[in-house]
């Protein structure tokens, strides 16, 4: 369900200054970890984080796979929500404890008390969903997303922007595997943390074509799924 233009707005200009006040206070940040009820476990960080993507999957993604049925302002609003939001998860990919969580998934708030569990797919997997959306919204503007909406620099601005956080998560997320692998036999592999939508990852990476940054981390990554896959199937 679309939502309105004002709760998209507030909702994007609060995770900007959660975003702001994390950044310009170390203490701030590692306050975010810290276990505030120790019946489930529970850090601001988590419940921060689940309701993030909760939000990515019931409105930004949705909204992505259907680009014209929203006017260049809402389209606008609604792109730039989801570039915030990855922003943030970029900002959490800082440090270990923010790497562990983003590799989690995360139990989802239920809207009524007998309502079952929700668990959302991890910060990666629903990344990988993201970037997915994003290039086929780029396709479908470019094919028949209708003149309003082609001539808006401004949105896709947002979008090469937003594709081009994705690919600094995914590349922080490589980072982090590769210093794992300098210190455990037993490390986590890139193919392993995009398990969830791994056919539709390789398709994103095979479809950056014109940006030229992009397309080198595009290789990158695809050499070190190829890399896995070969392990993976020597292991076996």
């Amino acid at each position: 369900k679309p939502q309105k233009p004002l709760s998209v707005l507030i909702k994007g200009r609060t995770i900007q200054l959660l975003s702001h006040i994390i950044l310009s206070s170390s203490s701030v940040y590692s306050s975010l970890y810290e276990v505030v009820n120790e019946e489930t476990k529970s850090s601001l960080a988590k419940r921060i984080l689940a309701a993030l993507l909760d939000h990515l999957e019931e409105h930004i993604i949705p909204f992505l796979s259907s680009p014209t049925k929203f006017t260049t302002h809402d389209s606008q609003q609604y792109l730039q929500l989801c570039s915030t939001c990855i922003q943030f998860l970029l900002n959490m990919s800082t440090s270990n404890e923010g790497i562990r969580m983003l590799r989690l998934r995360m139990r989802l708030e239920s809207i009524q008390e007998d309502e079952p569990s929700r668990w959302s797919q991890s910060t990666f997997g629903c990344v990988v969903l993201v970037l997915d959306g994003t290039l086929s919204f780029a396709d479908k503007v470019k094919e028949n997303g209708g003149a309003v909406l082609k001539k808006s620099s401004n949105i896709s601005r947002v979008l090469d922007t937003i594709a081009t956080q994705c690919f600094a998560l995914f590349k922080t997320l490589l980072r982090f595997v590769e210093k794992q692998r300098e210190t455990s036999s037993k490390s986590t592999t890139l193919l392993a943390l995009t398990c969830e939508h791994r056919t539709i990852f390789q398709s994103c990476l095979a479809k950056i074509q014109t940006n030229e940054e992009l397309k080198k981390a595009a290789r990158g990554l695809i050499e070190e799924l190829i890399v896995d896959a070969e392990k993976e199937s020597v292991d076996k």
